[in-house]
């Protein structure tokens, strides 16, 4: 008889705290996962911290690059869970469900699916971007006295760690070539450079 009635009470427990996050809709800290960089910088956390005025309007705060939480720039309620939002050259199309968020983010680069999560903790997390491992490929060139290179695409790419590997890039200036690294922040951080071969 003990035994049922725990579970009737944990039943009752569990039933009385989802209306109670259901009703927090959007309302809260999250946070949200979005990939940056026209060669793919890695991957930022992006907080956004939501509040519920009086009035019932939103106040919705986000992070910048900076790490400094700023107001957006544009604001849509699209429904109870379904908020549209601009931030500088990213435009957000989110849906907000108990704990879990997804949705669409737009910008100049193109348009990618994300997702992201209810934050428990009260401090604020996140706009760190992960290190991104991967190779490029382009041709290395000069610019300004700089060792550099060129993406397929056009991209002038420069690099954290010439010195490192000053002697491989000026034998390999004109060349095409694979770099494997890490993207750090605006530049490549380079861990094996080889050239180009074609198969």
């Amino acid at each position: 008889m003990r035994r049922i009635l725990l579970f009737a009470l944990v039943l009752a427990l569990c039933a009385a705290v989802q209306p109670v996050q259901a009703a927090q809709g959007p309302v809260g800290n999250w946070n949200i996962k979005v990939k940056v960089g026209h060669v793919g910088e890695g991957i930022r956390t992006v907080i956004l911290k939501i509040k519920k005025m009086v009035d019932g309007k939103y106040d919705i705060k986000m992070s910048k690059m900076s790490g400094k939480l700023d107001d957006i720039d544009e604001l849509e309620v699209r429904g109870e869970n379904e908020l549209f939002m601009v931030m500088g050259s990213y435009e957000y199309t989110l849906q907000f469900e108990g704990d879990t968020v997804k949705g669409t983010v737009v910008n100049p680069a193109g348009k990618q699916t994300v997702t992201g999560s209810r934050q428990e903790s009260v401090r604020i997390l996140g706009d760190a971007v992960d290190p991104l491992r991967r190779s490029w490929r382009g041709t290395i060139e000069r610019r300004d006295g700089k060792l550099m290179m060129v993406s397929r695409r056009g991209f002038d790419t420069f690099f954290t760690n010439v010195e490192e590997f000053e002697a491989d890039l000026i034998k390999s200036e004109g060349q095409v070539v694979v770099v494997t690294g890490w993207w750090i922040k605006t530049k490549i951080k380079i861990q094996k450079l080889a050239l180009y071969e074609q198969q």
